[in-house]
């Protein structure tokens, strides 16, 4: 009886917590039971407790209750568990993107990593799905350019187990499931699948390659800058990946919008490629915005965020920022610069896609919002996430609770006033019809249809 009084107590403070915070609806704690605020649930409860045929581990029943209480809400509300996953992909020098079949694409490789400069130990060629050839690795180099790792290869098997032969395959597994199988190893043997694709965009050959990476913690920017000239867009175009707002991401992308405007080919043209970036910290989003604000304001409202702040409704406001303070231990504070001011003739363009989320989207339509002309959209739809989350750190910081508390609403041009009543929650940012570019597969940077159309869409402009 004092177990099932144990959860009964920690439900109700779940759900008060929960509903009062994100829904403004509250439930009375005072002399509240299941029995009388929820009997269906406590009906269940006592059904499990009396026929469940084995003892019931009470602390994972109330942790799977609570989780599902919370993801009962809304799907951005819901209960994690805190521990870490004791390795991934980083660790290898790569970063990988998983599509909807749990396919695993080679998205980064982190420059001056072994991922990077790892020669494999031979090769099978296939054409039209047929075995073609082999060929030895002293002999990759030069049938197949530079090889090492690449953006865009699949990773379909890994060697689980350095004394023996025995290869899992990790097409259709999950992302942690892929982490954890290579927790255990100190060195990484990996099939891997490089395509090479026409110029109608088809597949026309298929390289299976057998490589052995050494891991090694390894910092993996945040934010990349490419010259364009080195991802064959030639001169006129620089490229910037932004694959989250975390922990690195100002100083990341600080160095990397200044290598844009010190790259000695001049580049006017910009690509900020946020795909697959799920979005994050307001400051982080301020700090990057600023660049692209093209009036040189030190501060320009972004969205205005409307909230439940104690069972009121509330409003506050989410601004640019010039300055913020380096993520790294110096200790200093980095200052932005304007594009515009920087770089005679700046355009830019944003390639997005399904996993474009949060703050990226608000990033997205900031610079579109604020730049002289617009700012493209190129790829498909964003997710469409226009809410935001409170973190409760629950049971001495063993679980997060992450409760939906506010949506924002984003600037719109009507008749010459700019009017703050736009959402773009459940309903996302859309490129024009004629920038929509349908492809799930990640390619090696000059192959990349969405870049491809995006600097074509700069180039006619």
């Amino acid at each position: 009886m004092k177990k099932r009084f144990l959860i009964a107590v920690s439900v109700i403070l779940v759900v008060a917590a929960a509903l009062s915070m994100s829904a403004c609806i509250w439930i009375g704690t005072g002399g509240a039971d299941l029995a009388t605020d929820a009997p269906f649930a406590q009906q269940v409860l006592d059904y499990i407790d009396t026929y469940y045929y084995e003892d019931i581990d009470w602390d994972v029943f109330q942790y799977n209750l609570g989780a599902a209480i919370a993801g009962s809400v809304d799907k951005f509300t819901g209960l994690t568990v805190t521990s870490p996953i004791n390795a991934s992909s980083s660790q290898l020098g790569i970063s990988l993107s998983s599509n909807q079949y749990n396919e695993h694409y080679v998205s980064r490789v982190v420059p001056g990593s072994n991922a990077e400069t790892a020669v494999p130990y031979h090769v099978l060629v296939y054409e039209d799905g047929q075995f073609a050839g082999y060929y030895e690795a002293a002999d990759a180099e030069e049938k197949m350019g530079t090889v090492g790792l690449k953006r865009g290869d699949e990773i379909f098997a890994v060697k689980s187990s350095e004394e023996s032969e025995q290869w899992t395959r990790v097409q259709n597994l999950a992302q942690s499931t892929f982490s954890q199988l290579i927790s255990d190893l100190d060195t990484v043997d990996m099939r891997v699948y490089r395509y090479r694709y026409d110029e109608n965009g088809d597949r026309e050959i298929a390289y299976e390659l057998y490589f052995s990476v050494e891991k090694k913690v390894f910092h993996t920017p945040t934010a990349r800058y490419i010259d364009g000239n080195d991802i064959g867009l030639g001169d006129g175009f620089g490229y910037i990946s932004l694959t989250e707002f975390g922990d690195t991401a100002v100083d990341d992308f600080a160095a990397a919008a200044q290598a844009f405007v010190d790259d000695p080919s001049s580049p006017t043209m910009l690509l900020l490629d946020l795909r697959g970036n799920g979005g994050g910290s307001s400051t982080i989003l301020g700090f990057i915005a600023s660049y692209f604000v093209s009036d040189g304001r030190d501060k320009a409202p972004m969205a205005r965020y409307v909230y439940n702040k104690g069972g009121m409704q509330a409003e506050t406001w989410f601004y640019t920022s010039r300055t913020v303070e380096s993520s790294k231990e110096s200790g200093k504070t980095l200052t932005s610069f304007n594009f515009y001011e920087a770089v005679e003739g700046f355009e830019v363009a944003i390639l997005t896609d399904g996993g474009t989320a949060s703050s990226s989207e608000l990033l997205t339509w900031t610079i579109d919002f604020y730049s002289p002309s617009g700012a493209p959209t190129v790829g498909t739809t964003t997710y469409g996430k226009g809410v935001a989350q409170t973190v409760i750190s629950l049971a001495g910081g063993n679980y997060e609770l992450y409760i939906t508390n506010g949506k924002y609403y984003v600037p719109l041009d009507v008749g010459g006033e700019t009017a703050w009543e736009t959402s773009i929650h459940e309903v996302g940012i859309s490129p024009a019809p004629v920038n929509v570019v349908e492809t799930t597969e990640v390619r090696d940077y000059s192959q990349d249809l969405v870049i491809l159309r995006a600097a074509s869409v700069l180039a006619s402009n």
